[in-house]
């Protein structure tokens, strides 16, 4: 499984796998004629992207994942049907918003949908700007819906264009364009953008975000005259950019303001094994720091000063310290925004008819802002939008790594509540190598990591799903 998920080096073998599916679709079909058989649905465990199969699929169209990344969920038909004429707004054109769209269409083929988006390229496969920098991103394997998939279902689709008031009497939503749009039923699937500290020079123009396409290209403009790149964040982009940029030859710096890496996501005894292994690549790591400022007199950036005096010299200065929903637009027009959009469990806001999912979307006070969140989100917001009556169920938050020749997935707690009890139990073998270690409270498993070899993922996920005891999982767990 390392090796199926090595976004980098099996971008190809995920193009060729698109064909294999399309190619395994026909000969399913072909026996369904023959000998009819039940079908099953099947969910990527790392995309969250579903499909429904007889057979559990070969590879992940969408992200490339391996068969044993699927776990098989429950299946019924669509049963809602409308011939409603009504004009359908997405605003946002993520995963959110192109899985609302199917929704919508799956359910109604004669309602107007039109997606607004403010790239100038279609919805594409957002996580694979850090995981594979140096990847084709023009190909359609990249792209989460062909050109051709937006005409076979009558879905307009407007780019470049940003949404700037939004109406909700009227109904009516203004563009930075001046044009208005109508809506009978508004989704709003803005998503988020990279959070910018509130550091001095941060406008120098070799200092970049990793978040859309436009930063990708300028990145790879600006390689061609660095050498030396320094990333604000330890988080999973920022490792994961740092990796591209010592790949691209570069010599890299890793500045994290919290004690270690990833501490959030977990314990302390990963963290610093994940921070040994990053030092062993070649890139070196700072925590537990604060930045006074970006440094340089002229347009171009030379550097970072810590508050503590320490100056480090860098020509590409990547900024990668979290993200912020995008919300501004709901807000002013009296939406109820926490840190995201709130939204019940039919991914309705209080106002009525209008819809929000993805990264700029909270449901009871979680926004994880992980792409199989707003995969379900998306779908959900879709299918109310249109007159379904579907609720949303809380993903399992897991997240994972793809960085550095290895594989880190962690999920559920890792121990990082103050007031719960713990104990856990580690596997070690470094001759693998492979590393574990789970959590359980009261009995029950709520968390684990899983480092250089994730094909325990799978378990995990049923184990927490299912509130397996501590017997239980130790009877169950796979080559124990």
């Amino acid at each position: 499984m390392k090796t199926a998920f090595n976004w980098g080096s099996n971008f190809g073998l995920r193009v060729i796998g698109k064909a294999v599916v399309e190619a395994e679709k026909e000969k399913t079909e072909v026996k369904a004629a023959e000998t009819p058989k039940k079908l099953r649905a099947w969910k990527c465990i790392v995309c969250g992207e579903i499909i429904i199969s007889a057979q559990r699929p070969e590879i992940c169209p969408v992200c490339g994942a391996p068969a044993e990344a699927f776990i098989e969920i429950p299946y019924s038909e669509i049963a809602f049907s409308s011939d409603s004429k009504e004009s359908i707004l997405i605003l946002g054109n993520g995963v959110a918003a192109i899985n609302a769209a199917e929704a919508i269409r799956l359910r109604n083929k004669a309602c107007s949908i039109e997606i607004v988006g403010e790239e100038d390229q279609l919805a594409y496969n957002r996580p694979m700007l850090t995981k594979d920098f140096f990847a084709d991103f023009k190909q359609d394997e990249f792209l989460l819906k062909t050109e051709s998939w937006y005409r076979e279902n009558n879905i307009n689709v407007t780019l470049n264009t940003k949404a700037v008031e939004l109406n909700t009497t009227t109904q009516v939503v203004t563009l930075d364009n001046n044009e208005a749009r109508h809506y009978d039923r508004l989704v709003i699937a803005t998503g988020s953008d990279c959070f910018l500290p509130p550091i001095k020079g941060i406008q120098h123009d070799n200092v970049v975000k990793i978040r859309h396409l436009k930063d990708v290209a300028k990145i790879k403009k600006l390689l061609t005259t660095s050498k030396r790149a320094l990333i604000i964040g330890g988080g999973i982009l920022g490792l994961e950019a740092a990796w591209q940029m010592k790949k691209a030859g570069l010599e890299v710096v890793v500045f994290e303001m919290l004690p270690a890496l990833m501490l959030r996501q977990l314990d302390e005894t990963t963290s610093s094994k994940l921070r040994a292994l990053t030092e062993a690549k070649g890139i070196e790591v700072q925590t537990n720091v604060k930045i006074k400022e970006i440094t340089g007199e002229g347009r171009l950036a030379e550097g970072i000063l810590l508050e503590d005096g320490r100056d480090f010299h860098g020509d590409l200065i990547i900024i990668s310290a979290g993200i912020a929903a995008n919300t501004t637009l709901a807000k002013n027009a009296g939406i109820v925004v926490n840190r995201a959009i709130a939204v019940d469990a039919k991914m309705e806001t209080n106002v009525k008819g209008i819809f929000a999912a993805g990264d700029c979307a909270e449901f009871e006070g979680h926004d994880w802002a992980i792409w199989p969140q707003a995969v379900d989100m998306g779908k959900i917001a879709g299918a109310n939008a249109v007159g379904d009556n579907v609720t949303y169920t809380p993903i399992v938050p897991a997240v994972s790594i793809h960085a550095l020749d290895t594989d880190l997935y962690a999920i559920g707690d890792c121990g990082k509540n103050p007031e719960t009890n713990y104990f856990s139990i580690e596997m070690n073998d470094a001759a693998k190598p492979f590393y574990a270690k789970y959590f359980f409270a009261d009995n029950l498993f709520v968390g684990g990591v899983l480092f250089y070899d994730t094909h325990k993922n799978i378990f995990l996920i049923e184990a927490l799903s299912t509130k397996m005891t501590y017997p239980e999982f130790l009877k169950e767990e796979p080559n124990r």
